[in-house]
């Protein structure tokens, strides 16, 4: 019994090890990042996001509590993203304003679990300017290899560039406003 207790911690190890080498905590991360929004992004709120939403990303559905599924490329997923506030010994003797919380991530291609991760959040509340949280990634709790690593990494690179293209073109448009061109004139004596 202890054999069979041995080998199935070794391959866990393993298979944890894997995607880490893949990258797999990182991507998944970093696309829940960029997806979060985008169920209120493109009901167009607030007005104009929707121009972050790109058209590869479809059937976005509302989501129901700490819940968002997509569609990309024909294919269903879902990210359900939970969090819990962390006492500790010293959170009721402090008065510093840092809030910690533990996160769990799960995603789900076509409703089948294929990752979950484990991660600690830390947020200065301390200050008057408000400060988003910072999450370290913390341990694979679930992990079963396909294709959707591969086609989730060419989403978040697709994700990724379609945001550049956005900034730069408003980037672009700010510059070229004709009000803001005729003002610079004025100010430089251009005729």
């Amino acid at each position: 019994m202890a054999d069979d207790a041995d080998e199935l911690y070794a391959e866990i190890k393993r298979r944890k090890d894997r995607a880490r080498e893949l990258g797999v905590p990182e991507l998944i991360w970093d696309l829940f990042e960029n997806v979060k929004h985008y169920p209120s992004y493109s009901r167009n709120d607030p007005v104009g996001y929707n121009r972050f939403v790109p058209s590869f990303v479809t059937a976005i559905q509302e989501p129901t509590k700490d819940n968002i599924a997509f569609e990309y490329d024909g294919v269903n997923y879902s990210f359900s993203w939970s969090t819990k506030r962390v006492e500790s010994f010293l959170s009721a003797s402090d008065n510093f304003g840092i809030c910690r919380e533990n996160g769990l991530l799960i995603l789900r291609v076509k409703d089948d679990r294929v990752f979950e991760l484990t991660l600690r959040g830390e947020q200065d509340l301390s200050g008057d300017d408000w400060v988003p949280p910072t999450w370290e990634l913390r341990e694979i709790e679930a992990f079963i290899e396909g294709p959707w690593v591969e086609r989730l990494r060419e989403l978040n690179s697709k994700i990724i560039q379609y945001l550049r293209n956005v900034h730069e073109a408003d980037a672009k448009k700010r510059r070229e406003e004709p009000s803001k061109l005729a003002d610079l004139k004025d100010r430089f004596g251009i005729k």
